[in-house]
């Protein structure tokens, strides 16, 4: 419009305008083309109406609609007169089967441009492989960053005396129940005597690495004292506070900042294994029961969506992948088939936050899914059609015995005979032709489009 827009037509004769016109006319008519089909491209979908929606989603996914699922009731009448007809049965349930074919090859296309389809088995075998090179990788990184803490603080001596008050606090406390049996009050007291030293820093290293190993898995004392984790947990800040302080006071803040990382680093691993993969991907858990624990977090059970994105996050890509993958296969599944109620059902299970975690970094893959459940709960009316078919057969069967014997008592009434005649065979050919040209109409992707966007050509 800006091209057209700056012509100027000037005051001449009639015979220049229509020159000048010549070539306007041209430059507007691409101008309205180019908006056109830029208008058809980004379509506004909250102008749209359902049946329009529903076009856009089976064009997008290459899904072949019927005219009923677009149509008002008078079409599925229709449709479903025409299905009972002797020449309509194979031609409706044909165009039935191919909707359900193409949602189904729609949600295998979907699967497969995110990663590789395996059983639950494969797949979830493959994540606990997964899951432990996550936590040899993890803690050879860590070991990595400890190490460099240590290259910069030779010759640091360590007394770790907030670790050691700390413990006297706690120690008194537990005097005062008067439990000298009590597990944990021995072990603190042990660490009492082994910390009242100095240390070099992997002396110290290797204390704290004590604390935190049995801050989580010393059951003797996790076991039998609810108050354990969260002691020996303040045990741990302090003996990192010690050692954090004592680098700064050493003249050696790098240091003390990269000491704070490696705690940061390996305080995050270990809540990954220990709150999301470990629960999920441990040894116990078969690769069907790894599947389907992530199924049950994508549904809000078993720790949600925090706990799944964790548990992605720890993967290689690939696998997250053909975790994605696998998933999408199962939604629709049912004893080995696509079905389109089931991936409406699990679909709408799934919690908007885990669909952004298990698909929101690829847009394209989240729209296909909605399209497909979309599609999956509008063409009720071709998965109508498909039960049907086997009733139709019956009675088309029953329909062309009817009209031979329709056809016979025309021509025995004709010629006295009991003979066909013309009268006989028009009989016969006459609802068997109407029902082809019906069936083919109702089952034309013109008839479609059409039908999609009556409501806009009424209006």
């Amino acid at each position: 419009f800006a091209q057209v827009g700056s012509l100027a037509l000037p005051s001449a004769p009639l015979r220049t305008q229509a020159a000048t016109a010549e070539f306007a006319l041209p430059a507007a008519r691409q101008a309205i083309q180019n908006v056109q089909q830029a208008a058809l491209k980004v379509p506004n979908l909250e102008s749209l109406t359902p049946a329009q929606r529903l076009l856009a989603a089976a064009e997008r996914q290459n899904v072949r609609l019927m005219p009923a699922d677009v149509g008002g009731p008078t079409i599925q009448r229709l449709t479903a007169g025409t299905q009972q007809s002797v020449t309509g049965t194979a031609p409706i349930t044909e165009a039935a089967t191919q909707t359900a074919e193409d949602i189904a090859a729609a949600a295998g296309r979907a699967a497969d441009t995110t990663g590789t389809v395996g059983t639950s088995f494969e797949t979830g075998s493959r994540l606990k492989d997964a899951a432990l090179l996550f936590a040899t990788q993890t803690s050879q990184r860590g070991g990595r960053l400890y190490d460099r803490v240590r290259d910069m603080a030779q010759d640091v001596v360590f007394r770790p005396i907030n670790a050691v008050k700390e413990i006297d606090r706690k120690i008194d406390q537990l005097r005062l129940k008067n439990d000298p049996s009590d597990p944990l009050l021995r072990y603190l007291e042990d660490k009492r005597s082994q910390l009242s030293q100095p240390f070099g820093y992997e002396g110290l290293k290797g204390v704290l690495s004590d604390l935190k190993k049995d801050h989580r898995q010393r059951e003797d004392l996790l076991l039998r004292s609810s108050d354990a984790k969260r002691e020996l947990g303040d045990v741990v800040r302090s003996l990192e506070t010690d050692m954090t302080q004592t680098l700064v006071d050493a003249g050696k803040p790098n240091a003390a900042s990269a000491f704070k990382t490696a705690n940061q680093y390996w305080r995050q691993r270990v809540e990954t294994i220990d709150d999301a993969l470990e629960p999920i991907l441990g040894n116990k858990s078969s690769g069907e029961q790894v599947i389907a624990s992530i199924n049950t977090m994508s549904r809000g059970g078993k720790g949600g969506v925090a706990r799944l994105g964790r548990v992605l996050n720890s993967l290689p890509e690939a696998d997250r992948g053909d975790v994605r993958a696998t998933i999408i296969d199962g939604i629709g599944m049912v004893d080995g088939k696509f079905s389109p109620a089931a991936f409406v059902k699990n679909w709408e299970k799934i919690t908007p936050e885990a669909k952004q975690s298990l698909f929101g970094k690829d847009k394209s893959l989240l729209r296909s899914l909605d399209d497909i459940a979309l599609l999956s709960s509008e063409t009720k009316q071709a998965q109508r059609f498909l039960n049907a078919s086997q009733t139709a057969g019956a009675l088309q069967v029953n329909n062309i015995f009817n009209q031979l014997g329709g056809a016979l008592t025309v021509g025995g009434a004709a010629t006295g005979t009991g003979t066909l005649t013309g009268a006989g065979i028009a009989t016969i050919l006459t609802p068997l032709v109407v029902g082809r040209l019906s069936a083919k109409a109702l089952t034309s992707q013109r008839l479609v489009r059409y039908l999609a966007d009556a409501p806009k050509k009424v209006k």
